[in-house]
């Protein structure tokens, strides 16, 4: 399947321009792909995962975030999947978590957590057609507990506080 773009660039006719053949191999590279991801379902999602790590939008590691107990108080992160120690009582409080997703705006905040379920999504059994709907849904019940916050709001701190 990987040759076959190279195969119908070679037998394309020889009075064709450069650009031309060049154009019809990405298109039917992109065909081949496009009918490959709805049989194998997982390629999606690397794609995206490659493009926004490359692209800095997510590194999927867990860190620390100092947060402003005025800005978003503790009681926002209350349920015990978060890991949280408060640094001045009353005023800040760090958060181990992952950011899925950050612009200048917001950052998107999840439990530890869900970087298993997340690579656990990557897996692929093309035997069985209930483990893409159990994996998907995993994944949804341990996103369920993500927070979006202004970027602004929380600080990124990886440095030992104490």
């Amino acid at each position: 399947m990987t040759i076959l773009p190279g195969l119908v660039y070679l037998r394309m006719d020889a009075k064709d321009k450069l650009p031309k053949k060049i154009s019809t191999s990405l298109i039917v590279s992109l065909m081949i792909l496009l009918f490959i991801s709805t049989k194998i379902t997982v390629l999606p999602v690397i794609f995206t995962h490659s493009v926004i790590k490359l692209s800095g939008i997510s590194d999927f590691s867990t860190h620390s975030h100092i947060i402003k107990s005025s800005e978003y108080p503790e009681e926002f992160f209350s349920n015990s999947v978060w890991d949280r120690k408060k640094i001045k009582a009353g005023e800040y409080y760090s958060l181990r978590a992952v950011s899925i997703f950050t612009t200048n705006q917001f950052s998107f905040l999840c439990p530890e957590e869900i970087i298993k379920s997340y690579r656990e999504s990557w897996k692929f059994n093309p035997l069985d057609s209930e483990f893409d709907t159990d994996v998907r849904l995993k994944l949804q019940k341990d996103a369920a507990y993500c927070v979006p916050v202004s970027a602004t709001a929380v600080k990124r701190w990886d440095v030992p506080l104490q």
